[in-house]
């Protein structure tokens, strides 16, 4: 029984070191923080001055979405290219044709969605 909480005893120490320093840091900016008095200017959505003009929910272009949409999938590329990039040298045939897959189905997907932003669908 001994060896089982000894195995641990490192992470509950860690665990208790880490609340107890969240907490001591936590007192320390609500003791020494300075109060501030909010007007209601401050305390508004905007602080220019006026209310908004329009509904916060109104709909968003889809070409936000597609933007993002393009963000995605160009960084995924990045992860996923990268690798095969280091080692393309030492790689047979059939991982050459599975990047250059890859890189068309890639550039497939990059057409439909700048097909689907042309028509703003």
């Amino acid at each position: 029984m001994q060896t089982y909480t000894a195995e641990y005893t490192n992470v509950i120490v860690f665990l208790c070191l880490g609340v107890a320093l969240g907490a001591v840091l936590m007192l320390l900016t609500f003791l020494f923080s300075q109060s501030r008095s909010l007007d209601s200017e401050k305390l508004s959505p905007y602080e220019c001055g006026f209310d908004p003009f329009d509904d916060c929910r109104a709909e968003f272009s889809i070409h936000f979405y597609l933007l993002g949409i393009m963000f995605i999938v160009f960084d995924l590329e990045v992860v996923l290219l990268l690798p095969w990039a280091l080692n393309a040298g030492a790689a047979d045939t059939f991982a050459l044709w599975a990047g250059v897959d890859f890189l068309l189905e890639l550039a497939l997907g990059f057409a439909c969605v700048w097909w689907a932003g042309a028509l703003e669908i």
